[in-house]
């Protein structure tokens, strides 16, 4: 926000755009974690699927 308003002189602007900027950014980073959360548990599902069928065999 003060980068926004006080270097570049936006005022009301600088107030909106940063709040839309850091949101944006927010959103970006949860959709990250939230994909590898993911991503991890369908891989941990996998091994103890293989493993489950290889012991029953």
């Amino acid at each position: 926000m003060i980068i926004f308003n006080h270097i570049l002189g936006l005022n009301k602007y600088g107030i909106f755009l940063s709040i839309i900027l850091s949101n944006t950014i927010e959103a970006i980073v949860m959709i990250v974690v939230l994909k590898r959360m993911l991503d991890s548990k369908i891989e941990n599902s996998e091994i103890e699927n293989r493993t489950s069928i290889s012991i029953g065999d």
